[in-house]
């Protein structure tokens, strides 16, 4: 048995930006949406006591206000900010931390019991070690969900940027390796029913072979989105199953989905088919 068969597993959950809002218009909170995917996590959790960490997107609120500043560029600024990009990175903070509460409050009100564990406050030790990860590790261990987002973040390395959840989720996964803590699969909830082709069927299966010709019909975001949509996610799929990983990108339109997936049944929806790793 190796290492990785001993280590814990769990499951993470991104609930996407144009899921839970309106991407078309700025600050648009979808409610009713909100509070089933909510209920949801809540009702999974009782029924198979799954360690889960969940992440959700930025959405009409922290896109709309990085929309147009230095942050929907492609690459992160270093330096001191001028007073006009250091307005737009408090802005957009904001703007995503709201949005973040709002969550936190939905979770709450449907019996669960949310940790927020926000990348703004933590990319420094992200960069030079585990420790933040650790106290993320300790509240799951407690019984805790774990909440994470798409955030501002200021360090060293990386600058001012955003970092996408897909990012977040990416870096959380390569810390939790080293504490024994071994992702099983990551359900990236959606508009669309998983992964569309060209013609707007949906792809039921990607795996190494098949992930250029499925990659070619992948756009980005019906509306405002200044880290890649669609786009990034795919990439990042493609990259986590070459790890070993697996993700399934489902409809989170439909109710029961997302219980299902993380009591480990996948209804409708794209698999991206994890490599095997020797």
């Amino acid at each position: 048995m190796t290492a990785s068969d001993q280590a814990q597993s769990l499951v993470m959950v991104k609930w996407g930006g144009g899921l839970i809002t309106d991407k078309s218009s700025p600050e648009s909170l979808d409610q009713p949406t909100l509070d089933r995917l909510a209920r949801e996590i809540n009702s999974a959790l009782d029924a198979h006591a799954v360690p889960l960490i969940l992440g959700h997107g930025s959405g009409s609120f922290g896109h709309w206000s990085a929309r147009g500043s230095f942050l929907s560029g492609t690459e992160p600024l270093h330096g001191r900010l001028n007073r006009e990009q250091l307005a737009a990175a408090a802005r957009t903070a904001d703007a995503a931390a709201r949005l973040h509460r709002m969550v936190v409050a939905s979770l709450l009100e449907a019996g669960a019991a949310p940790c927020s564990w926000l990348p703004s406050s933590a990319a420094f030790d992200l960069e030079h070690g585990e420790a933040s990860v650790r106290s993320l590790v300790e509240a799951l261990d407690r019984g805790f969900l774990p909440v994470t987002m798409g955030d501002v973040v200021i360090s060293a390395r990386t600058g001012a940027a955003i970092w996408s959840t897909e990012q977040v989720l990416e870096v959380l996964i390569r810390h939790l390796s080293s504490l024994d803590r071994r992702v099983e699969r990551i359900l990236w909830m959606g508009n669309t029913d998983g992964v569309l082709d060209a013609t707007g069927s949906t792809i039921c299966e990607i795996d190494a072979d098949t992930a250029d010709e499925a990659g070619a019909a992948v756009g980005g975001s019906d509306g405002v989105d200044v880290t890649g949509g669609m786009r990034l996610r795919f990439e990042t799929c493609r990259a986590l199953a070459s790890v070993g990983i697996e993700s399934w990108v489902l409809d989170g339109r439909s109710e029961g989905v997302l219980e299902r997936g993380i009591g480990g049944e996948r209804m409708g929806g794209t698999r991206f088919v994890a490599a095997r790793l020797t």
